[in-house]
């Protein structure tokens, strides 16, 4: 076999493989894992621990009562904390409302995190040390499945002659491994933040969306960070994204086009 036709089948294997994982991924979407929950020493039936978790929607989330297919731990890490629940929503809807909700988890040491397959959460937990580095350097850092954006606030060029309250536009950049940025804010407020590492490496990662400020969606200022919304007035947001080759957003040269359009007027 010459090694045009092993290269030829080495591509095949690996396009089967992602479509494999993009279909694993897409059989999870309506579930999400959920860490922090106490568990029963005596041990819970699969009918408790939905119900703890239909507790926790309605009291900590108050949301109203949504069908829960069903809720199950996972097999135990050798650690002592409570074991991660994996709840899969009758509804898609029930499951984005959840999501949407959880930051009023913040302080409870109570976390959901998307349930990806293993490749998609191996691809998450290469990517946090990026994330760990955004924060030290008071970026928005946030996970979209597995999709990592980076944002940082700027400095907005003033605009001579501009009405007041007339404001340049944001720039945006995108680069490396899956997918491009939208720019926009996340259906997910918690930052559908991939995750569900924690039961292959011991690493929670992925929607961190409660007891860590780090973790937001677009369009929000990240906690403690003084920064704003994409409506603030005084800075303009740089996204970095990691997970596809394309490229998005308004460029510098286009931007510097539209100020001197604005200067003439």
């Amino acid at each position: 076999m010459n090694k045009t036709a092993i290269e030829a089948l080495q591509t095949r294997v690996e396009d089967s493989e992602q479509r494999m994982n993009y279909q694993e991924d897409y059989n999870r979407r309506n579930n999400i894992r959920t860490s922090g929950l106490n568990e029963s020493p005596n041990g819970e039936t699969w009918e408790q621990t939905a119900n703890l978790v239909s507790t926790l929607l309605g009291d900590k989330l108050q949301l109203p009562p949504m069908k829960i297919e069903r809720a199950h731990r996972v097999r135990s890490s050798g650690s002592s904390a409570p074991r991660t629940i994996v709840v899969r929503f009758e509804h898609f809807q029930d499951r984005e409302a959840a999501m949407r909700n959880a930051r009023k988890l913040k302080g409870t040491g109570i976390y959901f995190n998307e349930n990806l397959c293993p490749a998609s959460q191996e691809k998450v937990k290469n990517q946090l040390p990026l994330m760990k580095q955004a924060q030290s350097e008071r970026k928005i850092a946030y996970f979209k499945y597995t999709r990592f954006t980076i944002k940082e606030q700027t400095a907005r060029p003033p605009v001579s002659g501009a009405p007041s309250g007339d404001r340049a536009d944001s720039t945006s950049a995108v680069a490396g491994g899956d997918g491009v940025s939208d720019g926009g804010e996340l259906s997910h407020e918690a930052g559908r933040v991939a995750a569900a590492v924690e039961a292959f490496s011991g690493v929670r990662a992925g929607t961190v969306v409660a007891g860590d400020g780090g973790v937001v969606p677009s369009g929000m200022a990240r906690a403690g960070s003084g920064g704003g919304e994409s409506g603030d007035d005084t800075s303009a947001n740089r996204e970095v994204t990691t997970g596809g080759g394309e490229e998005t957003g308004v460029s510098q040269q286009k931007l510097n086009r539209s100020l001197r359009v604005r200067k003439k007027k």
